[in-house]
Formats: C-alpha cells, structure tokens, sequence
C-alpha cells in the first residue's frame, strides 16, 4: 500500500454504488479501495482495485445491502497490510460489527451510514466510537449534529434535552397534511415520489428515528439501549403484517383521526411534527404540538433539524446544511467524515 487513503467499503447497495463512483470519479489520486464486499462475495487488492473491476462488481449486484459471512471478511482483511486504511459501513447489516471492531483493533478508522452497529448494546458502541469514528450520516444526511456535539462539547450535563425532525419522508407527509391532503392520500403521494422506503411503513414506523434519537442520546453521553427508546408509529400495529397493497386501502381508516388533529393543531395556532426526542433520561418518538414560531414549527417539507436545551431552556439550533436525502447526500458526508477521522484534506 502506498501513502493514499486505502478504503474497505461493506456494501453496495444505492449508498456503496455511489460511494465508489464518486470516489472513481473525484478522489481517485488520493483513496484506493482496497477491498469491497456485498452479500455475496468480495474483491480485493492490495494496490488499489482498478476502475473497471469495481464498476463491473458495482453493477452486476442487486444484493448490496448486506455483506458476506464475518469469518471471510475478517480472514481476507488480516491478509491487508493496515496503513491508511478506513473501513466504511454503507451496508444495511446488522452483523457488521465484530467486522469493524477487528477493523479497528488492526488498527483502521471507521466511518459508518449503517446505523444499526451504533443502536446495538451500549459496549458495543462505545468500543467502536472510542477513539473518534465518522458518523455523521448515521443521524441525517447533510445535517452537522456530531460535529455540533464535538465542537461544543455537548453532554447530556450541559443538553438535557433535545427534540428533533430527523425524517424527510415524514416531513413530506405531515406537510401535504396541513395542505388538506389526507393521511392516506400523502402517504400515497410520498411513496409514488420514491421519497419513502419501497414499503412506507419502514419509516412510518418511527424506527428509524428512534436509531437516530438513540444515537444522538449515547453520543451526549447517556446510557440507553434501543429497547428503552419508546416508539408510537404512525399507523395502528394490526397494519403490520399485511401486504402492501392492502395496507394502502386499509390506512384510510386513519384519515380522520389525521384531519382532527391537524384541525386541533390549527385552532391551537400550533403545528404537528414527529420528532425524536430525549428528556429525564428517556429517548421518545413521537407525533407532537409545537408553537407555529418555534424552530420546529417554522421548518418546511422534508427540512431536518434539531433543537438541543440547556438547563436553563437556551436552545442550540443544528439545521440541514443543504436540502437533500439519498445517496448522493449519503456520500457526502461519508467524504467529509473520512476528511476527518483521517485528518486529511483529499
């Protein structure tokens, strides 16, 4: 290996696919990937993959979400010789981080979109974010939330508390509702857009969120794990298990819970926003009233942002630093964290 940033890269799924185009496209005097792994199989070189091998092995998979077994990846990554190297997790596994935690003890930085090694037990994730790891894109794209943290040595001492819109997809919704559309009607809408998950109950589900308010939560310094993050989801738990097509007809059944408490909202002056929120040691999703004027009742569509309180209820605002979601946002925080954790301007 020479003197570049020499990348492993878990996944290709959207967010892996784009990684390594861009790196290909912009970053190739500077980063190597050096080995690139999906759920069924891995390339790798010690000298760097060449182009044209990684934009063969980037479009030949459909299956790039998840990664193949630990005990091959972590063989063939002991084969590497570990100077410069920064493994980043682009996968949607949940198995990724005995990976990552013999990545760092060779020596590696992390960098992570993956948000389900930071919301497994607490000891895990403190092992892998001591020392410093780039997550950024684990809490929302475009959105500088660790870096406010870092740089303003937050705690859960100094920000007892925090309420934020950490959903775009959501976000959309709720906006198409105080329009006058009904529930079922934008969640139609935001799906037909491709602004949710291929089935809209993965976000409509509060999970996501949770993950991200939890993340935020142990990165202040609170000692939660994921099943004491309290969840109400959007839609009514017998909606579940049934298939796609039925769960659109039979969400209609919700719409006038909707238009009552957007009515309710609008005679209070107030608006409805679901929020990740962190209070008296608890982590909370959940639909909420907020002022018309406050910092949440005053963002627009699919606009994310969070709201930390001090003890005396001065707020710290952190805002979306550019509008976006996806893969192409995704990367760039990826970019910047490895910047980063490298301390590297490539």
């Amino acid at each position: 290996m020479n003197n570049k940033i020499n990348l492993i890269i878990l996944g290709t799924g959207n967010v892996g696919k784009e990684l390594v185009n861009t790196i290909i496209k912009s970053y190739s005097n500077s980063v190597n990937i050096v080995l690139i792994s999906n759920s069924k199989t891995h390339i790798l070189s010690h000298e760097g993959l060449k182009s044209e091998t990684l934009e063969n092995f980037i479009s030949k998979t459909n299956l790039g979400t998840n990664i193949i077994s630990n005990d091959i990846i972590k063989e063939t990554i002991s084969k590497l010789n570990f100077t410069n190297v920064v493994a980043i997790d682009v996968s949607a596994s949940e198995q990724t981080t005995n990976i990552l935690l013999f990545i760092k003890q060779k020596g590696g930085k992390i960098v992570l979109a993956n948000k389900k090694p930071l919301v497994q037990k607490l000891s895990n994730f403190k092992n892998l974010t001591t020392p410093e790891i780039g997550a950024s894109a684990t809490v929302g794209t475009r959105i500088p939330i660790l870096q406010t943290i870092r740089s303003n040595n937050l705690t859960i001492e100094t920000v007892p508390e925090f309420s934020g819109c950490f959903s775009g997809s959501i976000g959309f919704i709720i906006e198409k509702m105080e329009q006058g559309m009904l529930f079922s009607e934008a969640i139609f809408e935001a799906h037909k857009n491709g602004f949710t998950e291929p089935d809209p109950r993965d976000d409509l589900s509060g999970t996501d969120i949770g993950r991200k308010a939890l993340i935020v939560a142990r990165f202040l310094g609170a000692k939660l794990e994921m099943d004491d993050v309290e969840i109400k989801p959007l839609f009514p738990n017998k909606l579940k298990g049934i298939a796609l097509n039925n769960f659109f007809e039979e969400i209609e059944e919700e719409n006038e819970k909707y238009v009552n408490l957007f009515a309710q909202a609008k005679s209070k002056g107030m608006k409805v926003r679901y929020t990740g929120s962190f209070k008296d040691n608890k982590c909370l999703v959940s639909l909420c009233l907020t002022e018309s004027n406050s910092y949440l009742g005053t963002i627009k569509g699919s606009e994310k942002i969070i709201v930390f309180k001090d003890r005396n209820q001065k707020e710290i605002v952190v805002k979306a630093t550019e509008p976006g979601a996806g893969a192409k946002s995704t990367v760039k925080d990826i970019i910047n964290d490895i910047k980063f954790i490298t301390n590297q301007n490539i």
